[in-house]
């Protein structure tokens, strides 16, 4: 049962969002994300090289040169939108498959643990709690011993 709540413990945040989710809600949502981080950054990335460039073309600028960085830009745009979105999507396709199978398994443990609390509640008896209980109460030896103490206190 122990083992149990740590594993919980240690995989819940990472598999909460499966557990609510169908799988393709899962993926548009990740592939939402991804697609949001990869235009960033590769509009980070391009502005870079353009301001790099930029220094070296000072001199020579005119509007063919500005048409074809945009074009550049733009078919560079998609086709790393293409590969980042795709290697994305099969991670999502993993994280997804990896976390039902681990809510699978952890479902299956509750039951079994489940199946134990059923079976342990119909073998105790009355007499059986009052015996459990009574190791945890104190002896009438320690009752007498704490109300000397007391009195002499």
């Amino acid at each position: 049962m122990t083992h149990m709540a740590m594993k919980e413990k240690k995989l819940s945040r990472e598999y909460m969002s499966v557990v609510n989710t169908s799988k393709q809600d899962y993926l548009s949502m990740h592939s939402t994300k991804a697609f949001i981080l990869g235009t960033v950054t590769y509009l980070f990335l391009y502005l870079l090289i353009v301001f790099a460039l930029f220094h070296t073309l000072v001199g020579n600028l005119d509007k063919m040169v500005v048409v074809m960085l945009a074009l550049i830009g733009i078919i560079g745009y998609l086709m790393y939108l293409y590969v980042f979105m795709g290697s994305q999507k099969r991670i999502a396709k993993e994280r997804y498959r990896v976390a039902k199978a681990a809510l699978k398994e952890r479902i299956d443990d509750w039951n079994i643990l489940e199946e134990m609390y059923i079976k342990e509640e119909e073998n105790k008896s009355p007499t059986m709690v009052m015996e459990s209980l009574e190791e945890y109460l104190p002896t009438e030896e320690i009752r007498d011993e704490k109300k000397e103490s007391k009195t002499t206190s």
